[in-house]
């Protein structure tokens, strides 16, 4: 499976959604056995997965702003080759 386009959903109460791609870091050997990756086009063989890290609080202040009561959900989204052109989101926690 392919996935590509890694970001973040960001809801607040009564604002609409809107997706960004903030700022992607890579960790070389130092991060553990999951390695961050900076590529935007990933290929996943079976069972296998990638860890992304994003600097969400380079976004964080704008998205807090226009937040009603300090409060905003952030889900992470990337786009699978072969579906739908819309992002598959992760589930609601």
């Amino acid at each position: 499976m392919t996935i590509y386009s890694p970001g973040l959903n960001f809801s607040r109460h009564g604002i609409k959604k809107h997706s960004v791609v903030p700022r992607m870091f890579g960790t070389g050997d130092s991060f553990g056995p999951d390695k961050a990756v900076e590529d935007t086009v990933v290929r996943l063989e079976p069972y296998a997965r990638v860890t992304f890290l994003l600097d969400y609080w380079s976004v964080m202040s704008d998205v807090l702003k226009d937040a009603r009561g300090g409060s905003v959900v952030v889900r992470g989204h990337v786009g699978v080759a072969g579906r739908t052109k819309r992002p598959q989101r992760s589930s609601w926690r």
